[in-house]
């Protein structure tokens, strides 16, 4: 726990760190209902976070003796981006059992940018704009069964500086264990604890230090569970949706190319600089990725990964960015006795969301958390029989419009990976995600990565 006043080194300056806490404690007043009660923050739980700060924030209503405030006295911050009206504010407290959530931006690397460490507003705003797009998306199914997502209450761009000494944070609804709807005894905890650090994966013994991965025997009905009860609803729903008109960014597989090309070259421009011997095995693996990355060019060039309507990706969903409620009973067909089934009650974490090719988010499932080519397959499978089997087109004839092959999919994260893996190794990454591989363990990696590409193109 951490006692109010102390949120660490992300809020350096002692006057932002008490604004901060200052306007959230009066903004959460106006939502008392009695004049003589008074929420006070009684203290702050860290939650764990990878790039960035995470406090579940712990409020108690008490009597209170002050005047209390009236509604004008909270002016919206000259920052804010996003600031709702305090019935959102009302709602949430309640719903979150008395707890809101504070989300700091410390860094702004991800998936997208190779890991190399960006704007964290750009981040910050990439990231919000996925909690508010999927939260509108999937209450538009109005089903009980389908993720809850958090609301963003507040975001606050901090009016960040050059030097970042000002935070970018934001205000989230709390839906964690404890929640009103979902009471402690129902939270499932299964996949979150059988984690195993270490699994064959695609062929090789592959190390997951941080949080692991599902394990092996496990990992399809995973990733079944996850393609159905969020992936597909969330891919429907904002396939209709109108995307923003402000020249927001599409990734598709041509655009990633470009970045990989780009990034070849800061690391080949490097390795001059640094005067590499010819002999150094490290040229050599710089070699083999430019080989790589000629054929997935030449697919491209080829036209044999075709266009999809973009949609809203997650891009990570692994059990530690979901809250599972404990299974329920359901029958899977006529001639089957009933089986648990868990439920994904939320997703958190949008650190990753753009709007992007579909097939993006379905070979994060297929290569993260599947471990190997048969499971790849059969989820890639279902994923196209789902959306693309009812498919109709323009004056109402059907047309054959589906995901094409896995392979230059798995190529391309292939490719991804060792040009991460070099920027990394280059010390590239301007301060970017590097939290605990040795230069030993970039080796193997990008070996292992290596070998990958050889067995997919015997």
């Amino acid at each position: 726990m951490t006692e109010p006043g102390r949120i660490g080194s992300s809020l350096q300056n002692a006057s932002i760190q008490a604004a901060v806490l200052s306007y959230i404690s009066t903004k959460v007043n106006h939502c008392c209902e009695k004049a003589t009660e008074c929420y006070r923050l009684e203290r702050l739980q860290e939650a764990k976070s990878a790039q960035q700060q995470v406090f579940i924030l712990h409020f108690v209503l008490e009597e209170s003796s002050s005047v209390p405030l009236e509604d004008h006295v909270v002016e919206s911050l000259p920052n804010d981006l996003i600031n709702l009206p305090t019935s959102a504010w009302i709602e949430s407290l309640r719903n979150g059992g008395n707890r809101l959530v504070l989300r700091i931006w410390r860094g702004g690397c991800q998936w997208w940018n190779l890991h190399q460490n960006g704007s964290p507003l750009d981040l910050a705003k990439g990231e919000v704009m996925g909690y508010q797009v999927a939260r509108q998306a999937l209450l538009k199914y109005s089903s009980t069964d389908l993720p809850r997502i958090p609301q963003v209450l507040m975001f606050e761009n901090g009016g960040l500086d050059k030097n970042r000494t000002r935070p970018v944070w934001a205000v989230l609804e709390y839906v964690g264990p404890g929640s009103s709807h979902l009471p402690m005894e129902n939270v499932d905890v299964c996949y979150m604890n059988g984690m195993v650090k270490t699994r064959i994966e695609f062929g090789f013994d592959e190390p997951h230090p941080r949080w692991g991965r599902v394990p092996v025997d496990q990992a399809l009905q995973y990733a079944r569970l996850v393609l159905r009860q969020t992936m597909i609803p969330l891919h429907q729903a904002t396939k209709r949706m109108k995307r923003p008109s402000d020249g927001t960014v599409v990734h598709r597989y041509e655009s990633m190319l470009k970045k990989y090309r780009t990034a070849f070259q800061t690391i080949d421009d490097a390795m001059k600089l640094k005067n590499v011997q010819h002999d150094d095995p490290i040229l050599e693996a710089l070699r083999k990725l430019n080989d790589a990355l000629k054929v997935i060019e030449d697919i491209s060039f080829r036209g044999v990964v075709n266009d999809l309507a973009p949609v809203l990706v997650h891009l990570d969903l692994q059990p530690q960015n979901l809250i599972f409620h404990k299974p329920q009973m359901i029958q899977i067909t006529a001639n089957q006795q009933s089986q648990p089934s868990a439920r994904i009650y939320s997703v958190l974490d949008w650190e990753d969301a753009m709007w992007a090719d579909p097939r993006f988010d379905v070979l994060m499932l297929c290569r993260k958390v599947c471990a190997n080519m048969e499971q790849a397959k059969e989820v890639w499978s279902e994923y196209e029989n789902a959306m693309f089997n009812e498919e109709k087109t323009t004056e109402g004839r059907k047309e054959v419009c589906g995901m094409g092959p896995i392979l230059p999919w798995l190529q391309l994260e292939t490719v991804h990976s060792v040009t991460t893996l070099l920027l990394q190794w280059m010390d590239l990454l301007n301060g970017g995600r590097n939290p605990w591989e040795t230069k030993k363990d970039l080796w193997g990696k990008m070996q292992r990565e290596l070998a990958r590409w050889e067995g997919y193109n015997p």
